[in-house]
């Protein structure tokens, strides 16, 4: 399968350290659902091509590294190969270097793909990736 990187964050995965990475595995578990109902809304901003609602729970880092026509830009290069936007199928957590992703799979016109949004400690978006 193609994979397409919408982005990636300018404050890539830092480090943490032992008591830190305990701290963040509890903060995961207490704020998931949270998490994944910002995930299903990024999606479906996307779907709806409300490019500036997407960016709204991005890192300051983040927003200021991703514009909204870099957003559309890569939304639309990445439904032309996909098709239109269906339905979010299924929402899963993982974890990566101790930060928590939320997976949407998603159904398109084309197929299935994955939107990926990974959270800091602060419930704020530092990556998003189609895949």
């Amino acid at each position: 399968m193609r994979i397409l990187m919408l982005l990636i964050a300018g404050l890539c995965y830092n480090g943490l350290n032992s008591t830190n990475f305990k701290t963040q595995i509890h903060q995961n578990i207490v704020d998931e659902p949270n998490r994944k109902k910002i995930a299903e809304a990024i999606v479906s901003d996307l779907a709806k091509e409300n490019y500036e609602q997407v960016r709204k729970e991005f890192h300051a880092q983040l927003k200021a590294n991703l514009s909204v026509e870099k957003i559309s830009e890569a939304w639309a290069k990445f439904t032309e190969t996909m098709g239109s936007f269906e339905k979010i199928v299924s929402t899963s957590p993982t974890t990566a270097r101790g930060y928590t992703q939320i997976k949407c799979r998603c159904a398109f016109k084309e197929g299935n793909a994955t939107v990926e949004v990974t959270f800091d400690e602060d419930d704020r978006v530092i990556a998003l990736f189609l895949r």
